[in-house]
C-alpha cells in the first residue's frame, strides 16, 4: 500500500524543510512548492492525498491557492497556516477553512499539533 503524500507550499525554505522533516518522520510522503502557482502545477502532474499551504506568499497567495485548487479539484484536502500579521490577519485562518479547507494551523506549528491535524484530515501513514 502507497504512503500517503502531502504537497507543503510555502515560500520560506526553513518552514518546508521543517513541515516536511515533521511528516516524513510520521511516515508521509512529501512534495514540495515555493508558491500557488508551482502548487497547482504540482497538483495537476501527482495528486496528493492532501495540501499544506501557507497564506502569505508571492505569486498567488494560500486564499488564491485554495480557491484554484478546490475549483478544480472539488474532493481535493487542505490545510492552511499562517504566521498572522497585516496582510493574512489570524480570521484569515477561520476564512480559509469557509472557504473549504478542511483545516488551519497557525505558525509557529508544533509538530505534535501538525501530524494530528493531519492524521485528523487523511487518517495515518
Amino acid at each position: 500500500m502507497p504512503r500517503k503524500r502531502v504537497l507543503v507550499i510555502d515560500d520560506e525554505p526553513l518552514i518546508l524543510d521543517v513541515v516536511c522533516k515533521f511528516l516524513q518522520r510520521s511516515g508521509y510522503e512529501t512534495d514540495t512548492a515555493t508558491n500557488g502557482m508551482e502548487g497547482l502545477a504540482r497538483f495537476r502532474e501527482t495528486p496528493a492525498d492532501l495540501v499544506i499551504t501557507d497564506l502569505t506568499m508571492p505569486e498567488l497567495d494560500g486564499m488564491q491557492t485554495v480557491k484554484h485548487l478546490l475549483e478544480e479539484f472539488p474532493d481535493a484536502r487542505v490545510i492552511t497556516m499562517s504566521g498572522g500579521g497585516d496582510r493574512f490577519p489570524e480570521s484569515c485562518l477561520r476564512e480559509s477553512v469557509q472557504l473549504g479547507a478542511a483545516g488551519s494551523l497557525k505558525k509557529p506549528i508544533r509538530g505534535k499539533d501538525l501530524v494530528l491535524e493531519v492524521q485528523r484530515i487523511i487518517g495515518a501513514a
